[in-house]
């Protein structure tokens, strides 16, 4: 299996279980006394951190990923949010605020990397390339 299957396949995995734990009525205590708002963030880095490097190597010629990450991962934690309170948790916009903190800083990361690693295989000479 190649890293791009292996990066889709944690996606999928990790969306299940992203799901399934902010939908459920009484989430696990395992993460008693660690910031609800931190939590998020962590959730919704990791998120996009996937995401966006599954999508990276799909489709590495795509112009705006960083975009269509922050668009699809943003419209994600809305749906998220908003779906909670048919299993007795609350909506919150600050919440939603924290996903999005998450996500944009994995993906300004990741973007970053991006394009120094494009920069330096560019900079290349056509005898290092060769080797």
């Amino acid at each position: 299996m190649n890293l791009r299957a292996v990066l889709w396949l944690m996606f999928a995995c990790y969306v299940a279980v992203l799901l399934t734990l902010t939908h459920l009525p009484r989430p696990p205590s395992v993460f008693e006394g660690v910031s609800d708002k931190k939590l998020h963030v962590a959730a919704y880095f990791t998120l996009g951190g996937l995401v966006f490097a599954a999508m990276a190597l799909t489709f590495p010629k795509v112009r705006g990923l960083a975009s269509l990450t922050i668009f699809s991962g943003g419209l994600f934690g809305i749906i998220d949010e908003s779906t909670q309170p048919l299993f007795g948790r609350t909506a919150d916009v600050h919440d939603w605020a924290a996903d999005m903190l998450g996500l944009l800083t994995a993906v300004w990361l990741l973007a970053l990397i991006r394009r120094a690693i494009a920069r330096a295989a560019s900079a290349k000479t056509p005898r290092e390339a060769a080797n």
